[in-house]
C-alpha cells in the first residue's frame, strides 16, 4: 500500500519481492490523461532493461 501526498500528479510505487519487481502508477486522471501512454512506455523500458544481457 502506498500513500500519495496532495497537489501530486503522478506517483510511482515499487515493490521488489522474492525477485520480482511490481510498479503501479497512480495519476490524477484530469491532469494526466495520457496515463495509458505512460504506462505503455514504462512497460517498454522494463521490457528493454530485462531482455538486455549484461555481457557476461
Amino acid at each position: 500500500m502506498t500513500v500519495v501526498p496532495g497537489n501530486v500528479t503522478i506517483a510511482f510505487a515499487a515493490l521488489s519481492y522474492a525477485g520480482t519487481l511490481n510498479m503501479t502508477i497512480i495519476a490524477h486522471p484530469d491532469r494526466c490523461p495520457d496515463l495509458p501512454a505512460l504506462a505503455r512506455y514504462v512497460q517498454r523500458e522494463f521490457d528493454t532493461l530485462t531482455s538486455t544481457s549484461c555481457g557476461g
